[in-house]
């Protein structure tokens, strides 16, 4: 049977009636905690984030709202929550012993950008050059020589292939050149 302690006047009522089943049905107590941001100072924001998601605003009293005690808090804030039943926050601890899992780590996995005719290397490459150029050429006003930008180009294009995100900058690129079609500032 989950218990929770947020500080709110429907728990303070349901949690000895809670409390009661779980032992008649012969059923384990676990202390859970519903957090939604991390910090206490972060109780303010997330309640605008709200009002954001929601449509409302902070003035409305009559919208969903969160607790401010609902901060993810440490394992001594729970035990500490709930001294006067440590088997809910033992069997919480086993809950969660019971669920761990180690994420399989890996190289980020993108789509191939392109129709195959290039490489996404050459592809960047290309678009880079024929970007700068473009600039280059309607530029007002240069601060240094033509030389100079495409050298730097080609250092730059060097860490973003060395580093193996070419296609991932190609397809940021195609989202912004798309988004300045449809008028969508960005």
């Amino acid at each position: 049977m989950e218990l929770t302690r947020h500080g709110t006047a429907s728990e303070t009522i349901a949690e000895p009636l809670l409390i009661e089943l779980a032992y008649d049905m012969g059923l384990p107590l676990v202390a859970t905690h519903d957090a939604r941001f991390m910090q206490p100072d972060d109780a303010g924001a997330h309640d605008a984030l709200m009002c954001i998601a929601n449509g409302e605003y902070l003035g409305n009293t009559d919208r969903p709202r969160v607790e401010p005690s609902q901060y993810l808090k440490t394992a001594a804030e729970m035990c500490g929550l709930f001294s006067d039943l440590p088997e809910a926050v033992g069997n919480a601890a086993e809950i969660a012993r019971r669920c761990a899992v180690k994420a399989e780590l890996h190289a980020p996995i993108l789509p191939r950008f392109g129709d195959g005719s290039r490489s996404e290397i050459e592809e960047l490459r290309v678009q880079a050059h024929a970007g700068l150029s473009s600039r280059i050429d309607e530029a007002v006003k240069l601060y240094d020589t033509h030389e100079a930008y495409f050298e730097r180009l080609e250092y730059e294009l060097g860490v973003i292939e060395n580093m193996g995100f070419p296609g991932y900058f190609l397809i940021v690129s195609d989202f912004i050149k798309w988004a300045k079609e449809q008028g969508i500032p960005v």
